[in-house]
C-alpha cells in the first residue's frame, strides 16, 4: 500500500481521505469534508487585498469562484488547480510564470494566467486580455530565463577556472579523523563544495559542471608519503574517472 498519492499528499488506508493539513479531501466525490473556514462576508467578493481609502475595489474573480462552494475542491478543476494546505487553490501555471509584464488589472498573475489560459480572453474593467498574449508573455520569460541561466553558467566556469568558489558552494566536513568520506561525483548544476577534515582544514574543492557531474577537483591536501605531491594541485574529471 502507498500512502502517497495524488500531488504526494497522504490517503489514509482505511478512510481513502487525502489529508491536506486544514482539511480531509474525499477523491471519491471531489469535496472536503468540511467547509472551508478562510472564507467570510469580508473576503467572498473582494478577497484577502486590502485597498487603501482612495483606491477602486475590484472584485476578485478567484474569490468569488473559491467561497462560492465551501466544500469543493479548487472548482472542481484539479487539473489547473492544486490544493497543498485545504484552504488555498493554486494555479498549476503559478511554478513557471511569475511575472507578466504584457497584462495589468485587479487578479494576481498566478489566477489572472490560469483564468485566461481556460477562458481564452476575460474582460476586466473594458480591457481585454487574450490567451495570445499570455503565450507571448510566457515566451518572453522562458527567453529571460533561459539568459539568466546562460548568464550563471559563465560565472560558474570563470569561478571554476580562477580556482574560486562558485556562486552556489556548499562545504562538508568530515565528523572525525577515522571518518574518510569523500565529496560526492554528482552535485548540483554550476556549483561547488569543499570538504574540510575533522580539525577544520581545507582537503579539497570540487566543481559540478551543468550536468551536475564532477568536472574539476582542487586537492590541499592528502597523504603524500613520497613527497611526489606539491599542494594545491589540480585534477579533472573525463568521462566519470578523475585524471591523474
Amino acid at each position: 500500500y502507498n500512502p502517497w498519492g495524488y500531488c504526494g499528499e497522504y490517503r489514509d488506508k482505511e478512510s481513502g481521505l487525502i489529508y491536506l493539513r486544514n482539511r480531509y479531501y474525499d477523491s471519491s466525490t471531489g469535496r472536503f469534508m468540511t467547509e472551508d473556514t478562510h472564507w467570510n462576508v469580508d473576503n467572498m467578493i473582494y478577497g484577502d487585498r486590502i485597498f487603501k481609502d482612495d483606491e477602486i475595489k475590484y472584485p476578485d474573480i478567484m474569490s468569488m469562484c473559491q467561497s462560492i462552494n465551501l466544500y469543493g475542491y479548487c472548482f472542481s478543476n484539479p487539473v489547473n488547480y492544486y490544493d497543498k494546505k485545504g484552504n488555498s487553490a493554486t494555479g498549476t501555471v503559478s511554478g513557471w510564470v511569475p511575472s507578466i509584464s504584457e497584462v495589468d488589472g485587479p487578479l494576481a498573475i498566478a489566477d489572472f494566467v490560469a483564468l485566461v489560459l481556460m477562458a481564452g480572453a476575460i474582460v476586466i474593467d473594458g480591457v481585454t486580455y487574450t490567451a495570445e498574449q499570455i503565450d507571448k508573455a510566457i515566451e518572453a520569460y522562458k527567453i529571460k530565463e533561459k539568459e539568466k541561466a546562460e548568464a550563471k553558467e559563465k560565472e560558474y566556469e570563470k569561478a571554476r577556472d580562477s580556482g574560486v568558489p562558485a556562486g552556489d558552494h556548499k562545504v562538508k566536513k568530515q565528523k572525525n579523523e577515522k571518518d574518510n568520506s569523500g565529496l560526492e561525483r554528482t552535485g548540483d548544476p554550476n556549483s561547488s563544495t569543499d570538504l574540510y577534515d575533522s580539525q577544520g582544514n581545507l582537503k579539497q574543492r570540487r566543481y559540478y559542471g551543468s550536468d551536475g557531474y564532477a568536472e574539476k577537483d582542487i586537492d590541499y591536501s592528502h597523504a603524500n608519503g613520497n613527497n611526489s605531491h606539491e599542494f594545491p594541485h589540480e585534477h579533472y574529471w573525463v568521462n566519470g574517472s578523475r585524471s591523474k
